[in-house]
């Protein structure tokens, strides 16, 4: 297998808590013969990295929770640090919400 973190690494399991893309989980290559699975783990890598630029530009969990990334899924609130804030995915901040509280 071919795993990508920002470095190559044989499996995602290696590392714990960090984005990973791996050859044998990739879904976006939709079964095209003509995209390699390298290819299809840097395309994925690249669209994480898209999404991360899009989703941590948000301001407001409104604004967050309705901007979508390049999958279709909306990006995640995470509520209680300071103000919040919007990411593309969870992890060591917990896992995000794509609905806001209401406001009291």
């Amino acid at each position: 297998g071919c795993a990508w973190t920002g470095s190559c690494l044989p499996a995602c399991n290696m590392i714990a808590d960090i984005s990973c893309y791996d050859s044998t989980t990739i879904t976006r290559v939709d079964d095209d013969p003509s995209v390699s699975k390298e290819d299809a783990v840097c395309g994925e890598a690249t669209f994480h990295a898209q999404d991360y630029v899009t989703c941590s530009a948000m301001k407001g969990c409104d604004g967050c929770v309705t901007t979508m990334k390049s999958d279709g899924s909306s990006c995640l609130w995470l509520d209680g640090f300071g103000e919040g804030m919007c990411a593309n995915e969870g992890g060591m901040l917990g896992p995000g919400s794509t609905t806001c509280a209401d406001s009291v």
